[in-house]
């Protein structure tokens, strides 16, 4: 059972109240969205409507939640032929962040109880237009709810702040000036200024029956033809590019983006290369190779397994290798071709034999329960660690009775290696900032020299 929402909502209300408005930031996986139904239906607003923003992908799970403990509440979803002048009687309306941006012109009609913003990263860029839409919703209480308020800026904390409770961090310009004046210092001003109206609980603090997580980074060594393919494009990117990383970036990003997403994709399968797909053998990919050797030994012992992947090309040659190796197999797939994403989850979920999950990262990394599951394979870790946090915790959440084993598929030599370095900093900035507010920096901080980024280094993992 999940913990009481009582406390989150409590606290909620307590603000609201002082005309003060909260960021809900529990880890992922503890019942935000309990909390905020909760709030909405034991401390509503008379004769006013509410309205909670989130991904479209979340919009079927606020109704599922709201059906299964709050069936009486009147709801309505935002969509084409359903806009906020369909009906003016209280209820609580569901938009994704794409249909409150197609209805924005509505917004300055009508001022709603509570505005929740689910997944509030979301308006992470000022000069987005979904981020402008937010800021036009007018509403006596606001709420923001995110399990990974800052994924890579500072600027972050400071869009979400705006829409809570503008001027509290003053000016955009005003909070860059300080911030590059002096970061430490400002970061901990910024931490004791927010403290009050952030509410951060973490699994361990709050869940002390939650089973644990292992987590592992599982060396992969190289085949030849990776190493060779590699080696090429390392090479004629340098050749290309240069060597000043920061000076090249600053004029062409999408070219430096382009050959480290090749890079990548030969340091997970040489089969993901454009010009490689035909006649690819999965065995030519030393990931997969320990991919399999693992999931072999998961099946038998009767387990399931989600495998995470940002390239769905991937999860296809995945699926093709689990197809020969282990035909028997039940094995559900996530992707955002997935029509009816329910239908697999819940199947996946039931079924008392053991199971393989693969889910693209973007289609699947918020939104979706999959604690049925006791292993996770993250197949091509990147920089950013609230993005894998956000996967990891589909199956290390509330109602899980095992310990969770995650596992980091990480190539030697690679970028990959480089990356887990800048992964490492980022965490640590983003932990310092639930208690002390700092910020985050991209890769060009960290590696000036493009050689230092991307050169393929000796195999140190002992194979």
């Amino acid at each position: 059972m999940p913990p009481s929402p009582r406390s989150g909502c409590q606290w909620l209300a307590h603000w609201g109240a002082h005309g003060c408005h909260g960021l809900l930031a529990d880890e992922m996986g503890l019942g935000k969205t309990l909390q905020i139904l909760s709030l909405l239906v034991a401390h509503p607003v008379p004769d006013k409507r509410s309205i909670i923003v989130c991904p479209a992908s979340v919009v079927p799970v606020w109704q599922s939640e709201l059906r299964k403990f709050f069936p009486d509440q009147l709801c309505r979803i935002l969509r084409k032929g359903e806009d906020f002048f369909s009906s003016d009687e209280p209820c609580l309306w569901i938009a994704s962040y794409t249909q409150l941006r197609r209805h924005k012109s509505q917004l300055d009609q009508i001022e709603f109880g509570y505005a929740v913003l689910d997944e509030a990263q979301y308006i992470k860029n000022p000069e987005a237009k979904v981020t402008q839409a937010c800021m036009n919703i007018r509403a006596r209480h606001r709420v923001a709810l995110t399990g990974t308020p800052l994924e890579n800026r500072f600027l972050d904390l400071w869009t979400i702040f705006r829409f809570l409770m503008p001027g509290l961090l003053g000016s955009r310009r005003r909070f860059e000036e300080h911030y590059q004046a002096d970061p430490e210092g400002f970061m901990k001003k910024v931490g004791v200024q927010i403290a009050p109206f952030v509410l951060r609980r973490t699994k361990d603090k709050v869940l002390k029956e939650l089973p644990g997580k292992v987590e592992t980074d599982l060396i992969c060594s190289m085949t030849e033809l990776q190493r060779r393919l590699y080696q090429q494009l390392a090479e004629e990117g340098v050749a290309r590019i240069g060597d000043n990383l920061q000076t090249y970036t600053a004029e062409n990003t999408f070219s430096l983006l382009t050959l480290l997403t090749r890079l990548r994709q030969v340091s997970c399968d040489p089969g993901l290369l454009p010009w490689m797909k035909q006649g690819t053998d999965w065995q030519q990919s030393g990931k997969l190779l320990t991919l399999i050797d693992r999931l072999r030994e998961i099946v038998a012992n009767g387990h399931k397994a989600v495998v995470f992947s940002q390239f769905v090309t991937f999860l296809d040659r995945v699926k093709a290798m689990l197809d020969i190796e282990l035909p028997g197999l039940e094995l559900y797939t996530l992707t955002g071709k997935t029509a009816d994403r329910a239908k697999p989850v819940d199947a996946f979920q039931t079924t008392k034999n053991p199971a393989v999950m693969l889910v693209s990262l973007r289609a699947g990394g918020t939104g979706v329960t999959l604690h049925a599951a006791d292993y996770v394979f993250l197949l091509d870790p990147w920089w950013n660690p609230a993005v894998e946090n956000q996967a990891i915790d589909r199956v290390h959440r509330i109602g899980q009775r095992k310990t969770v084993f995650v596992y980091r598929l990480v190539t030697a030599g690679t970028v990959e290696d480089r990356v887990q370095q800048l992964k490492a900093g980022k965490r640590f900035l983003f932990e310092e900032t639930m208690r002390a507010a700092p910020g985050g920096a991209d890769f060009t901080q960290y590696f000036h020299s493009l050689h230092e980024l991307i050169d393929l280094l000796p195999d140190k993992s002992g194979e």
